[in-house]
C-alpha cells in the first residue's frame, strides 16, 4: 500500500489500463466456493441491485494475492440472494492516494461512468496518504496527513453522490485493519514499528468513520474482523508481504462488508 509518486503522463496511462473489468464489468453469478452463506439481505430491495463499483488502493485491487478480491465476492454473496448476476466494476488500483482518487471521480470518464451505474460503491483509500518515508515512526509528524484523508473522504463521497444523483445509492467507506505492513512482517522490524503502525491505523480509521458519519454513508471496520477485541495475530489473513490480505483475509472483508450492507442495503 506504499504510494508511488506519479507523473500526470503515468497516471493517465493507468488509468486507462486499470482493469478490464474497469470497462467490460465482471459478472458475479454466484459467490466463490469458500464463501459462507452467513448473510441474508433484504430480498426485496437486493433484488434491484444490479452493478457494484470498487475503488481505491491495492486492497480492492488485489494486490499480492493472485486471487478473487473481496469486491467480487461481495458481488457474489449479493448475487446468491439476489437470484441474479451483479456487474462488478473494480477500479481500484495499487499506489492511489485519497487526492487521486477524486481526480478521478472529477475527470476519468470510464470510473464516472461505473460509478453512476453502481448502486452499491465500495471505496478503500487512505493509507497510501500516510507513508513512513514521510516522517519514519514519529506518529506526530503525520497528524496533517491523517486529518486531510477525513477531509478529501469527504469530497470523494460528494463526488459520488453527484454521480448517482437521485438513484438509490450503497455507498461503503472502508477500513483497515493496518495501513502499513502487519502480523510476523511486522514484529520483524520492531516494537517501534509495530506501535507506530497501530496508532496511525487507529487515526487514520477514525477520520474514515467520521467522514462516513458526517456524510450519511457506511462504515465498515476491519479492525476487528482481522484481529479481534484482543489484538491477536492476523498473519493468517496475510499476503507474504505482510501488507495486503491474502484469499482467505478477502473472504473476510467481503463477509464484513456484506453484513453492513445488509444492515444498511441501499439508504
Amino acid at each position: 500500500m506504499l504510494p508511488p509518486r506519479l507523473p500526470a503522463a503515468v497516471m493517465a496511462a493507468l488509468m486507462i489500463c486499470l482493469c478490464v473489468t474497469a470497462s467490460t464489468g465482471t459478472a458475479a453469478a454466484a459467490p466463490p466456493r469458500s464463501a459462507p452463506a452467513v448473510v441474508s439481505f433484504p430480498q426485496r430491495r437486493i433484488a434491484s441491485v444490479q452493478r457494484l463499483a470498487a475503488l481505491g488502493d491495492s486492497v480492492p485491487a488485489g494486490g499480492a494475492c493472485s486471487c478473487t478480491p473481496f469486491p467480487r465476492r461481495v458481488a457474489a454473496l449479493i448475487a446468491a440472494r439476489a437470484g441474479h448476476g451483479v456487474i462488478t466494476h473494480n477500479d481500484a488500483v495499487g499506489g492511489l492516494t485519497t487526492l487521486l482518487l477524486l481526480e478521478q471521480l472529477r475527470h476519468d470518464r470510464g470510473i464516472r461512468s461505473d460509478v453512476a451505474w453502481a448502486s452499491v460503491v465500495l471505496v478503500e483509500v487512505g493509507a497510501n496518504d500516510i507513508s513512513s518515508r514521510t516522517c519514519g515512526l514519529t506518529v506526530s509528524c503525520y497528524s496533517p496527513a491523517v486529518r486531510r484523508v477525513g477531509t478529501l473522504l469527504d469530497a470523494v463521497v460528494h463526488q459520488i453522490k453527484v454521480l448517482r444523483g437521485r438513484r438509490a445509492t450503497a455507498i461503503v467507506l472502508i477500513g483497515y485493519w493496518n495501513i502499513w505492513r502487519d502480523g510476523a512482517v511486522a514484529r520483524a522490524r520492531g516494537a517501534a514499528y509495530v506501535a507506530a503502525s497501530v496508532a496511525l491505523t487507529k487515526a487514520v480509521n477514525v477520520e474514515i468513520a467520521a467522514s462516513s458519519r458526517r456524510n450519511g454513508v457506511t462504515y465498515v471496520d476491519l479492525w476487528v474482523p482481522f484481529r479481534g477485541t484482543t489484538d491477536r495475530d492476523d498473519t493468517a489473513l496475510l499476503a507474504a508481504d505482510g501488507d495486503h490480505p491474502n484469499a482467505r483475509g478477502h473472504q473476510v472483508i467481503a463477509v464484513a462488508i456484506a453484513r453492513a450492507l445488509a444492515r444498511r442495503i441501499l439508504t
